[in-house]
């Protein structure tokens, strides 16, 4: 009798076990590929990075409290006009929109949405973010008709006040719009907001907490959260960017119904059944000599051109 309780339970962990191994696979999709990524790196002066990363973080004190929401809006226009004709929409509760397409317009769509929050004093992390998706711009419209995918990049600037709320309400009408123009839910959106808390500042939940254990760590080149729904297209964006040049991956696939959970900015593009995935590249953190925001630029920009249906 004690054996065979003991051989029960021995199974019962087995089987718990070898549970727990699957559902730690499905939620964060490592990667099994033993080859070295060999894609070539675009030419980009790391000089000229620097350079431009300085002039990045100098634009909060270069005006007035009162000039510095247009100011910088009107700063980063005149990067983006480098890569092609900006649009711009002024929102009626005080946001600013900047939307940049580059390259084969009758291609798929990648959709890249950066939340700029407009300070006093400069956040380092939001600077190299924005120069390094300009620069990506800028290689992209270099290969105007040649590339498997269409960049569509739209930058929402934000005042610190009410940020949250702010977020929220910008990313509940973009979700809308995207809506509207029939965009497929299968079409990958990235979204960066650099310099906030994350997840928490993406997806307001308690539920978080029970995947503490699982979230990408900072170590890593890039960090992905995406949703359970949309694991085979993660999967595939992850492969696409490995190949690319971006060795260190990792992600997590969050299921979203979960009940009595705030509203936030994922979610506002999740209940309409749109791939959002937050992006986090660490990769540009922990650079020290440029070296990681070619990369950063050229995994971005080969996706762009090959596609990640292979």
């Amino acid at each position: 009798m004690v054996k065979w309780i003991i051989s029960r339970v021995t199974d019962l962990l087995i089987a718990l076990i070898l549970m727990t191994l699957i559902l730690v696979v499905l939620l964060t999709q490592p990667l099994f590929i033993w080859s070295r990524p060999t894609a070539p790196q675009i030419e980009i002066e790391r000089s000229a990075l620097e350079q431009e990363l300085r002039a990045f973080l100098a634009i909060p004190s270069a005006y007035d409290a009162e000039k510095r929401f247009e100011g910088t809006s009107q700063e980063l226009i005149k990067r983006l006009s480098a890569a092609g004709a900006v649009e711009q929409n002024d929102r009626t509760d005080g946001q600013k929109v900047l939307r940049l397409r580059v390259g084969n317009p009758d291609a798929k769509k990648l959709y890249v949405v950066l939340h700029y929050v407009v300070t006093e004093k400069p956040i380092l992390e939001m600077a190299e973010t924005t120069l390094s998706l300009i620069e990506l711009a800028k290689a992209v419209s270099k290969d105007e008709d040649t590339t498997a995918l269409q960049l569509n990049l739209m930058i929402f600037l934000h005042r610190p006040e009410q940020l949250e709320k702010s977020l929220y309400q910008v990313s509940l009408s973009h979700a809308d719009q995207l809506v509207q123009g029939k965009v497929s839910t299968d079409a990958p959106i990235f979204i960066f907001m650099p310099g906030l808390r994350l997840p928490e500042a993406a997806y307001l939940s308690e539920q978080w907490r029970y995947f503490s254990l699982l979230m990408p760590g900072g170590e890593n080149d890039l960090a992905l959260y995406g949703r359970l729904n949309d694991v085979f297209l993660l999967r595939k964006l992850k492969a696409g960017l490995y190949q690319a040049g971006l060795s260190g991956l990792d992600s997590i696939s969050i299921p979203v119904n979960f009940p009595n959970t705030r509203p936030a900015p994922l979610k506002a593009y999740w209940d309409n059944r749109l791939a959002v995935m937050l992006v986090r590249p660490n990769i540009l953190l922990h650079d020290k000599n440029y070296a990681g925001h070619v990369r950063f630029i050229s995994a971005l920009h080969t996706l762009v051109k090959k596609g990640y249906e292979r």
